[in-house]
């Protein structure tokens, strides 16, 4: 299968996915945590380290997943009204990185401890403990593709094998803000 033709079952793919998402291509307005990506603005006078995000998806049915800024988090989360706990064991990969993202990601986990409350504003989320006081604050993420641009690693050749790109050759797709698509293959 030729490179091009790859690029555009990858692009169909990746516009039937988003397409099909119940994840909102622009954050909500208020409201709910859920189905929306948050990236850490401020954790107690923290901020996440540049270059290591931190961020949380609530889903339906009350499973939050995420990244500490190193390692990925798993758990349960319960809402009731403006009240938001989290489940006792919020599970996560083993990785060691630099101390400032574990300071930050220690920190995230104990933040969520003691959430008891939460509220969602315009584009922001902000977790509160018992007695009000802000623990954290995130900024809701878009999830569309518009505006974004993709480089090959690998692909499917169709015989269950991944295969990566020619060295040397940079194969891209882009979305454009206004529906269009376009990238390069390797040749054209």
């Amino acid at each position: 299968m030729s490179i091009l033709r790859t690029l555009a079952l990858l692009a169909g793919a990746l516009l039937a996915t988003s397409c099909a998402s119940a994840v909102p291509a622009t954050p909500p307005t208020g409201g709910t945590p859920v189905g929306v990506t948050w990236a850490l603005e401020d954790l107690g006078g923290q901020k996440p380290v540049d270059g290591s995000p931190v961020t949380l998806t609530f889903a339906d049915g009350g499973a939050v997943t995420g990244s500490g800024g190193c390692n990925r988090l798993a758990g349960t989360y319960e809402i009731d009204g403006a009240r938001l706990t989290f489940g006792e064991a919020m599970s996560s990969t083993a990785m060691a990185c630099s101390d400032d993202v574990m300071a930050v990601e220690t920190a995230l986990l104990d933040a969520l401890v003691q959430t008891r409350g939460f509220a969602v504003d315009d584009e922001t989320l902000t977790l509160t403990s018992d007695d009000g006081s802000t623990l954290a604050t995130f900024a809701a993420q878009a999830q569309g593709l518009a505006g974004t641009s993709w480089v090959l690693t690998g692909y499917n050749n169709g015989a269950q094998a991944v295969v990566s790109p020619i060295l040397g050759v940079e194969v891209t797709l882009a979305f454009g803000d206004d529906g269009s698509l376009s990238g390069f293959g390797g040749c054209n």
